[in-house]
C-alpha cells in the first residue's frame, strides 16, 4: 500500500473513533488495532467482501467494531458498536455481543 494512502486511512479511522465512541487516538493507537486484529486478539465477525471483514477489538477498556483490510493489512474505519448493520453482521456470524454494549455506547 502506498505511504500517503496508509496515513490517510488511519487519520480517518482516529476521526471515526472521535466521533463515534469520544476516544482521542493518534497513529500509534490505529497500529495497535491492527496488531491486536493480526494476532488474533479480537473477536471476528465476518468477511464483508474480498479483503475485508469486521473484528471487534477491545482497546483501551472499549469495545470497537473495525473494518479491517487483510489486502493492506490495517483498519479501515471504525464503526459504531450500535449500528444496525454491526448488529446485524455479527449476529449472523454468531457473535455474542456483551451485555455491556447491546444498548449501545452512552452518548455525552
Amino acid at each position: 500500500m502506498k505511504k500517503g494512502l496508509a496515513a490517510k486511512r488511519k487519520h480517518h479511522c482516529t476521526e471515526r473513533a472521535q466521533e463515534r465512541y469520544g476516544v482521542k487516538m493518534r497513529t500509534d493507537d490505529i497500529n495497535a488495532i491492527g496488531n491486536i486484529i493480526r494476532a488474533g486478539r479480537g473477536t471476528a465477525g465476518t468477511k464483508l467482501s474480498t479483503g475485508k471483514s469486521l473484528w471487534v477489538v477491545h482497546y483501551n477498556g472499549q469495545d470497537m467494531a473495525v473494518i479491517y483490510s487483510t489486502r493492506a493489512h490495517c483498519a479501515k474505519t471504525i464503526l459504531p458498536m450500535d449500528d444496525r448493520r454491526v448488529r446485524e453482521l455479527l449476529a449472523e456470524a454468531g457473535v455474542t455481543i456483551p451485555s455491556r454494549l447491546r444498548a449501545g455506547p452512552a452518548v455525552a
